[in-house]
C-alpha cells in the first residue's frame, strides 16, 4: 500500500469518526469522500439550467481554501455552488458567470455533515443550511447556459472538494423554505410538490465502483469516478454516510433496530 492509499483510508476513517453516534446507528446509506487534492465526478451533461433553479447536498466540509466546490458547469459562464475559506471567514457561495450571486457564513458547520441549498427565480437568490435561511442576493437573470460538463467536487481544472458529500439534487424551480425543511432528510418521491421540476438526483448508494448514478433524467447523467472508468488516483472513496437521515426504511431494518 502507498503512503496515498494509506493516508486516503484514514480520510475516510476521520469521517466515519465524525459522526454522531446516532447518525452512525441509524444511517445504512452511502456517500463519497473527495480528497480535496484531485477527486471529483464527472457527469456526461451540462445540465445547463438558466433558471430558475434549486441545489441541494449534504456535505461534510473539512478544509474550503481551494475552495470546495459541491457541483459546477462554469467555465466563463455557467453556475457554481461551493464552500470557500478567503482567510477572513468561510462561505457558502452561488455563483453564475464571472460573480458571486449570493454568500452566507459557513464557518459554525465545517466538520459535521450539514444540508446545504442554494435558490433562485431569476431575481431574487436564497442561501439555506439545514432548513434555515441564512443569506442571499439579488441577481437579474438569466444565467448564461454553459457547455461544460457538471462535474461534483471539482470547479472545472481547479478548486476540489475536500471532505464527505451525499444526496446531491438538483432542480428547475425555485424550492420555498418549508419543502426544503420537509424534504431535505427525506428520500424524494412524486409527493414532493416540485418533483416534476427535478432535473438529477444523485444518492451514491452504489457502494462500490467506478459510477453513481441519477434517481431521475438521462443516461447522460450518469457520473464517473475520477478520470478514468477505472479506478485511479482521482476517484472518490466510497464510505458510510452522515447525512441525517435520508433513507429508505424497510421492515427488516426496523426489526433490526429493535433486536426482533
Amino acid at each position: 500500500m502507498n503512503l496515498r492509499s494509506m493516508n486516503r483510508g484514514w480520510a475516510g476513517i476521520a469521517v466515519l469518526l465524525g459522526l454522531s453516534a446516532a447518525t452512525a446507528t441509524a444511517q445504512p446509506n452511502t456517500a463519497l469522500d473527495f480528497d480535496g487534492v484531485n477527486d471529483y465526478v464527472q457527469i456526461g451533461d451540462p445540465l445547463s439550467l438558466t433558471g430558475p433553479l434549486t441545489f441541494e447536498a449534504w456535505v461534510l466540509v473539512r478544509s474550503a481554501t481551494g475552495p470546495s466546490s459541491i457541483l459546477s458547469n462554469r467555465f466563463n459562464t455557467g453556475y457554481l455552488f461551493d464552500i470557500w475559506d478567503n482567510g477572513a471567514t468561510v462561505q457558502l457561495r452561488l455563483i453564475f458567470d464571472c460573480c458571486t450571486r449570493g454568500a452566507a457564513d459557513f464557518a459554525p458547520y465545517m466538520n459535521t455533515w450539514t444540508h446545504v441549498a442554494a435558490t433562485w427565480d431569476g431575481t431574487a437568490t436564497d442561501l439555506y443550511i439545514n432548513g434555515t435561511r441564512v443569506g442571499g442576493g439579488t441577481y437579474f437573470g438569466p444565467n448564461s447556459p454553459s457547455t461544460t460538463n457538471l462535474t461534483l467536487g471539482l470547479r472545472q481544472f481547479s478548486s476540489y472538494f475536500d471532505g464527505g458529500m451525499d444526496e446531491v439534487r438538483i432542480w428547475s424551480a425555485k424550492l420555498d423554505q418549508v419543502t426544503i425543511q420537509t424534504w431535505m432528510s427525506k428520500v424524494l418521491t412524486n409527493a414532493h410538490p416540485d418533483y416534476a421540476s427535478l432535473e438529477a438526483n444523485w444518492r451514491f448508494n452504489e457502494g462500490a465502483g467506478e459510477s453513481v448514478a441519477s434517481e431521475v433524467g438521462s443516461a447522460a447523467l450518469e457520473g464517473r469516478l475520477g478520470s478514468t472508468s477505472s479506478a485511479d488516483d482521482s476517484d472518490p472513496l466510497w464510505i458510510g454516510s452522515g447525512a441525517t437521515p435520508v433513507r429508505t426504511t424497510s421492515m427488516a431494518r426496523i426489526k433490526g433496530l429493535y433486536g426482533q
